[in-house]
């Protein structure tokens, strides 16, 4: 069983291991790192589940997710205050210069090779916007943006700017000293064909003199080449309310500003918004046309391949990839997840992501018993079963019937039944037998066997038991029913029964008397025949 699932960053685990190298510069990570825990009893083989992209051939259309369904999900492919090329955008309200992205790269159904960076959080494929304004305002007011007053306008809307990614939108102003340590710069990270191009604001503080001293605004906007991937990463953000109502918005538009997509929660009619170490990420995946996905295979860090594994379509931009009979050994091990797809712009290349997936496999030996039962007699609840356990974290303790558990393990005073038996180890863990406690009969009868008298004649049977009780059928014919030895005298050819009883046991033996008409005879009751029907004495009979 699954008892405990953990999330931590995928980057920089394995750096000394084979696929290190795969990691950092030749594949992209989709997820961050998997960590499960297996506890329990039982040890056995499991299904282990990682959650992929589901990339598809055309970016005419969107699906938008945290990147993460787990908040402490939050990769750094770099920091946003590390190395990087300055965007040189130190004027309140500019875009920058045309940036070259070094790949093409799908957005909307369209290719771009270059873009322009806003200051206020944002990115356009618009590069007739270089060194020109750029909008700050997300109210609309008489068909015109504005910080101040308004109803707050979400995309899509012609009142923005043309094929916009914001991540997140808010009036930023770089012009003010207040933030000494602030940047505005992009880089790119990996090599062909998984390069990241990632444009970073850092610690820019917000617009309004109210509000500069407010600097704690980092987030970046990540493109990935070859699949038309976006994501937004927010490290902090703060809220200014004297300025758009303290708004902002993550969210992207098309050339035409006919098409949008925007996080919910994350929309310019939204509340305001952010905190300081916020660290939330969000993923915008191409959502139309064929899939591009072809497999997903399981590793061990060795290089080795596993498992191939099957996918679910979680239809919300996600994949969900299973690798049946996994059979993690004791201790920690560590699982590559690669997953492949065709290249957006190229069918014949393949490119493909790296996950790490971490089990700790806590499994304990699971216990095991056998349980011998003794019989009881007819007289007395005497039965016992004996309970011999093994595997498992002793001490053991013992529960019978669903009763209180013993440390002992034997349970004395038991009548013929059927009992269920529970051994319980330390660690909690259970085994489950049942033992079955048989009657065992220790009434002893023997009597005399078939024999034949003459008419009127009769005779005492010699009966040897260790019974309480006796009874014979028919009563007809017999001096006293009730006792071992009655003198028996039929007036015709009868089979009697004798029962005895000794407490909880019985035991019947049957017994023809033969009556031979017209015999008389001198022998009276001479006629007898010795337990165990060893041999017979008969006696001498005159007929007629």
């Amino acid at each position: 069983m699954f008892k405990k699932t953990i999330w931590r960053l995928s980057l920089g685990i394995l750096s000394l291991l084979p696929w290190s190298k795969l990691f950092s510069q030749t594949n992209f990570n989709f997820n961050c790192a998997k960590d499960t825990t297996l506890t329990g009893c039982v040890s056995a083989c499991y299904t282990f589940n990682s959650i992929i992209p589901d990339l598809r051939v055309s970016s005419s259309s969107y699906i938008v997710n945290p990147l993460s369904t787990v908040p402490a999900c939050f990769p750094v492919y770099i920091q946003p205050n590390g190395s990087g090329t300055p965007t040189n955008l130190t004027i309140d309200d500019r875009y920058s210069a045309v940036i070259d992205i070094g790949f093409n790269f799908p957005f909307f159904g369209s290719n771009y090779s270059q873009l322009v960076a806003s200051t206020n959080g944002l990115l356009s494929f618009d590069i007739s916007k270089a060194n020109t304004f750029s909008h700050y305002g997300i109210l609309s007011s008489g068909g015109t943006l504005s910080a101040t007053t308004g109803t707050p306008l979400d995309l899509p809307s012609a009142l923005y700017d043309r094929a916009l990614i914001m991540g997140p939108y808010h009036d930023l102003n770089p012009a003010y000293t207040t933030s000494p340590t602030q940047k505005i710069q992009y880089t790119t990270v990996g090599t062909a064909p998984h390069r990241k191009w990632i444009l970073s604001f850092y610690k820019v503080p917000l617009f309004l003199t109210a509000c500069n001293s407010l600097i704690e605004n980092t987030h970046q906007i990540v493109l990935y080449e070859s699949t038309g991937i976006i994501e937004v990463f927010v490290f902090s953000k703060q809220i200014c309310t004297g300025w758009n109502q303290g708004r902002a918005m993550i969210g992207i538009q098309n050339y035409n500003r006919d098409q949008a997509v925007m996080v919910n929660g994350r929309k310019a009619s939204d509340a305001p918004w952010g905190t300081i170490g916020m660290n939330e990420s969000w993923r915008f995946v191409p959502s139309a046309g064929a899939s591009l996905f072809k497999r997903v295979e399981l590793y061990n860090l060795a290089g080795n391949l596993l498992t191939t594994g099957t996918t679910t379509n979680l239809n919300n931009g996600s994949l969900r990839a299973s690798f049946s009979n996994v059979c993690p050994p004791q201790g920690v091990t560590s699982y590559v997840v690669k997953s492949v797809y065709q290249k957006i712009d190229d069918p014949n290349t393949e490119i493909f992501g790296l996950d790490t997936l971490r089990v700790t496999n806590s499994i304990v030996s699971s216990v095991t018993a056998t349980a011998n039962p003794s019989s009881t007699d007819c007289l007395n609840n005497n039965g016992s079963i004996t309970v011999n356990a093994s595997n498992g974290t002793a001490p053991y303790q013992y529960s019978l019937n669903g009763g209180t558990f013993q440390s002992g393990n034997t349970f004395t005073g038991l009548a013929q039944n059927t009992y269920t038996i529970v051994v319980r180890d330390v660690n909690n863990c259970t085994f489950t037998t049942q033992a079955t406690v048989s009657l065992q009969n220790n009434l002893a009868l023997t009597t005399t066997a078939d024999t034949s008298i003459c008419n009127g004649a009769s005779f005492t049977p010699n009966t040897i038991s260790n019974a309480s009780g006796f009874s014979w059928s028919p009563t007809t014919g017999l001096s006293n029913p009730s006792i071992a030895t009655p003198l028996i005298s039929p007036l015709n050819t009868t089979m009697f029964t004798l029962t005895a009883t000794l407490g909880a046991c019985t035991s019947t033996k049957n017994l023809t008397v033969t009556v031979v008409p017209g015999a008389s005879t001198n022998a009276g009751s001479d006629a007898m025949i010795i337990a165990g029907d060893s041999y017979q004495i008969q006696s001498t009979a005159t007929i007629g």
